[in-house]
């Protein structure tokens, strides 16, 4: 059963909230308010490998149940916060499902606020600081 636009968007959001680093406890409130904001009421299960997410028809009684099958995390608080003010600005209705999934593409897409060398060399400096620290 292929899903709505919104719930798509819904599930999209979990999956790149978790992979960024939101932990579950907070990506289970998260959906469930994003998904209020489409008229959409959700049960969500999350652990470390795969979303379980129940949708309630309100309209034939039914739900629908998707497994979402989750990436690695790989922390990145950039791109976190900007999945959670987007998700703040759907909340408040201010964006419709095209636009907010073309804003998570271009979240997607952001490259790391520093090169890789750079982060490099700041923390073989951290760990030459330390080392001094400690003699």
């Amino acid at each position: 059963m292929t899903p709505t636009p919104d719930v798509e968007l819904t599930l999209r959001l979990g999956s790149l909230a978790h992979r960024y680093g939101l932990p579950a406890y907070e990506l289970d409130d998260l959906l469930a308010e994003t998904a209020a904001a489409f008229g959409l009421s959700l049960t969500v299960i999350s652990t470390p490998a795969c979303l379980d997410i129940t949708v309630d028809d309100v309209d034939d009684g039914r739900q629908r149940r998707f497994l979402v099958p989750l990436d690695q995390v790989s922390y990145n608080l950039q791109k976190l916060s900007q999945t959670l003010k987007l998700a703040d600005v759907i909340r408040a209705g201010d964006v419709g499902v095209d636009e907010a999934g073309q804003r998570l593409d271009e979240i997607d897409a952001l490259r790391p606020p520093y090169p890789v060398a750079a982060v490099g060399v700041a923390y073989a400096a951290c760990g030459a600081g330390f080392a001094v620290i400690l003699s």
